[in-house]
């Protein structure tokens, strides 16, 4: 995902703010939120399935 506004905040404690590039690794599991809101352009290789 690549942050274009606000800021991004990841499960683990790390934080993304506009310009900030945010790789995963494949099979990755993370919860991610925003506080104030923020707008991301999201590029994925293969679908997703949720969980419940």
């Amino acid at each position: 995902m690549f942050v274009l506004q606000g800021e991004l905040c990841n499960d683990n404690g790390d934080r993304y703010a506009a310009g900030d590039l945010v790789v995963e690794e494949s099979g990755s599991v993370h919860r991610v939120s925003s506080e104030t809101g923020s707008t991301l352009l999201g590029i994925r290789e293969a679908p997703v399935e949720p969980r419940h």
